[in-house]
């Protein structure tokens, strides 16, 4: 599918950063463990709350402390 969505764009090159989005959608919508998992290396985690947002994110508690 997302091989489908960059081909769709119609663009000879496409950036990692939209290759990255595309891949954090789709495994938050396929497994929320693998989610965090690729988003912890891909935003490049440096503190635990980044992982209490990301975790309230995908629970619906977004801003909430």
């Amino acid at each position: 599918g997302i091989v489908r969505r960059l081909e769709s764009l119609g663009e000879s090159e496409i950036k990692s950063e939209t290759v990255g989005k595309l891949v954090m959608e789709a495994l938050k919508m396929l497994d929320d463990v693998a989610y965090v998992r690729f988003a912890s290396v891909y935003k490049n985690f440096r503190d635990p709350k980044e992982f209490g947002e990301i975790i309230g994110s995908l629970s619906g508690e977004e801003g909430k402390s």
